[in-house]
């Protein structure tokens, strides 16, 4: 074959099948139409492309390079990449004026046509243009708005201090990040968090007075740093097929929690935010009695639900525990809080001994584990839901390293025997359905009510599969008394209606879960008493209209003339029309409202991972009846974990350095803190 225009191929032999072989040492190449793989091979043997001469015109250096580097990553020789910012030299050998100028270029672009193409240096903006960029970062800029409400973003939802801008390592990022802008103050945080409340309160306002009704829950808090306790509520209802979770007050309390004090404050919160009591479906707190009688004289008895998280830790609790007898601690299971406490003790010296937990993490780094990964014991608190089973649990967990950190300190610490860590891991497995479904439940943003009577059920069938072995006493001790603790709380849960009913009408559970026939009697009736309800509401709106539009008329008495002016010859049929369609509409109520409940109860159930607000929008023309009670009673949750999560958020968020801020400001940053983006990008 003749060889090619580049230099290259007096070092190959071109084969007909598109390679090329080396006669240095007869290696073969792919050429793919161009010399790449060619000359880096020869680079190997000490041969070098050769530099283009510096007289070469651009035209013909762009020829030559295009024939001899046709491929993506080809650059032109006479056209170096230079940085941003650097400035390119001139070429050694000139043109005619002895100063060849060479043109910085960017990275090539893709390949088009065969030829590589270069993207072009950024158009420099005009004088006008770097003049309205400056102005959009001043104070009322649209890039300043924008910027200052990102920042607000993430001063409320990462608990920031409200002085953050003013801090010199914010300051330093934000000067290298955006020049231009400059980051809030304390003071103008604060205005803005203020007119941030303001608008979207509003929004969550007027979304209330949308929905048919509203979930409240509320707990009561004491702040440590200055001794104020406070009344927190939080509202829960559907926005489409997502359950948004609002926090409606944070009451500073300034008197005795007695009840009657407690009712005033609920009353406030409602006509603060425009709810009547009649659209409060449930409100869900603890079991305190000044709490629990106070919700009873706003709302009801029947609106009132104990939270099931908290009845149901009391189980683990009391198993754990001790009563009280002629003024003495008796233990509810003899040996278990004996055992617990054996725990606890070593526990709490790893937390006071500097020499034992260093010494139980150089124990796990001769075993593998780095300074980072190795664990510690963990505390229990006792107001804290699950903390006993996550102590006893990392207790377990590291049993090897605490067995042989104890030989270097006996008379500090006592370990377990193994008979006791044996009983131990029994009474784990019994209390980790408990510690699980406690979890579960702990949403805010999700349905819980419908999953109550199903994990109820389920963790009977878990304590029933059980089999605790006969020889350890202790242990079928206490298996026994959480069995019997356990029916005498949820033995009627069936029969608590607002659980039974958001139970019927979640579509992933129905009647799955139901025992007592009796229990899902009654629930049905209900739900078909509010379904007539909903038909006959339905009906007479559907009167009213067809009336409106279509006048039914009545013969006029003996001397009146009609009102209604001359009768079309089609008149007949639209009064038929409209009394047919009434009459159908208000014909057997109940028959209609059992058909589409039963029709409902009859579907496959959906998956347990599926939102059951979306699957209700999807059927809902199938049972429009039923839907608008689905959309009411899958708006409940079971638990007051929302308040005291609030609560919580509100412990990180007073603090020794903001420990001056006012009632009103902790209820605005709790309020943004808790709100969704959906709403908050809206406003």
């Amino acid at each position: 074959m003749a060889p090619g225009r580049s230099d290259v191929w007096k070092h190959y032999d071109k084969q007909a099948d598109g390679t090329a072989v080396c006669r240095k040492c007869n290696h073969s190449i792919k050429t793919s139409s161009n010399t790449t793989n060619a000359w880096k091979h020869l680079e190997k043997h000490d041969i070098f492309r050769p530099k283009k001469s510096g007289s070469t015109s651009t035209s013909t250096a762009r020829r030559a390079d295009a024939e001899d580097e046709d491929d993506e990553d080809a650059i032109f020789e006479n056209s170096p990449v230079v940085p941003e910012g650097a400035h390119p030299q001139p070429s050694g050998s000139g043109s005619a004026s002895g100063t060849a100028k060479t043109t910085p270029t960017s990275l090539l672009g893709k390949r088009k046509s065969g030829r590589a193409l270069f993207t072009s240096p950024p158009k420099q903006p005009t004088l006008h243009e770097s003049l309205h960029r400056a102005e959009s970062y001043k104070e009322g800029g649209p890039r300043a708005v924008e910027l200052d409400d990102s920042y607000l973003y993430m001063v409320m939802k990462d608990g920031m201090p409200l002085r953050t801008g003013e801090k010199k390592g914010f300051q330093a990022f934000a000067k290298k990040a955006v020049p231009l802008w400059k980051p809030p103050g304390r003071n103008k945080t604060t205005n803005m968090m203020e007119k941030k409340y303001e608008s979207l309160s509003a929004l969550v306002k007027d979304a209330l007075s949308k929905v048919p009704a509203v979930c409240l829950t509320a707990d009561c808090w004491t702040e440590s740093h200055n001794t104020t306790s406070f009344l927190g509520v939080t509202a829960h209802f559907p926005i489409d097929t997502e359950l948004e979770c609002a926090v409606l007050g944070v009451r500073s309390l300034q008197e005795a929690h007695d009840s009657q004090y407690l009712s005033g404050q609920f009353e406030k919160v409602l006509e603060e935010w425009g709810l009547e009591t009649s659209r409060v479906s449930l409100v869900i707190t603890d079991n305190a009695a000044n709490i629990v009688d106070s919700v009873r004289r706003v709302f009801g008895a029947d609106k009132h639900l104990g939270c099931f998280d908290h009845t149901l830790n009391l189980i683990p609790k009391a198993a754990l525990g001790f009563k009280i007898v002629d003024k003495k601690q008796v233990p509810h299971v003899a040996g278990a809080s004996e055992l617990v406490a054996k725990v606890k003790k070593i526990v709490t010296f790893s937390h006071r001994s500097y020499n034992f937990k260093n010494e139980l993490t150089k124990i796990q780094i001769g075993k593998g584990k780095t300074q980072g990964t190795a664990l510690s014991l963990l505390q229990d608190v006792p107001t804290r839901w699950g903390s006993t089973y996550l102590m006893l649990e990392r207790f377990l967990e590291m049993r090897e390293v605490i067995a042989v950190a104890a030989l270097k300190f006996p008379s500090d610490v006592t370990m377990l025997t193994a008979a006791e860590l044996a009983t131990l891991e029994i009474l784990m497995s019994i209390l980790a359905p408990f510690h699980f479904v406690t979890k579960e439940m702990s949403a805010d943003k999700t349905t819980t009510a419908s999953k109550v009577i199903p994990l109820v059920f389920i963790i009977r069938k878990e304590l029933e599969k059980m089999t605790i072995p006969r020889s350890d006493d202790l242990a079928t001790r206490f298996y026994k008394f959480v069995c019997a603790e356990f029916d005498r709380r949820f033995d009627k849960i069936e029969q608590v209606m607002p659980l039974a009913i958001a139970t019927l009408v979640d579509p992933r559970f129905q009647r799955s879960y139901f025992q007592d026939i009796t229990g899902v009697a009654r629930a049905r009736g209900h739900i078909e008493e509010m379904m007539k309800k909903h038909i006959r509401e339905s009906a007479n709106a559907a009167e009213a209209e067809l009336s409106a539009r279509v006048p039914i008329r009545t013969e006029p008495r003996e001397g009146e003339a009609s009102s209604t002016g001359p009768r079309s010859l089609w008149d007949e049929h639209d009064e038929r029309v409209a009394r047919d369609f009434v009459n159908l509409t208000t014909d057997d109520i109940g028959g209609k409202a059992r058909t589409e409940l039963r029709a409902f109860l009859e579907r496959a159930p959906s998956p347990r991972t599926a939102n059951p607000l979306e699957v209700w929008e999807g059927i809902r023309h199938e049972y429009p009846n039923l839907y608008k009670i689905a959309r009411v009673f899958l708006s409940l949750v079971a638990t007051s974990v929302p308040s005291e999560r609030m609560f919580s958020d509100a412990g990180n968020i007073v603090t020794d350095k903001t420990n001056r801020l006012t009632p009103a400001h902790l209820q605005h940053r709790l309020f943004l803190l808790r709100v969704s983006d959906s709403i908050w990008f809206v406003a």
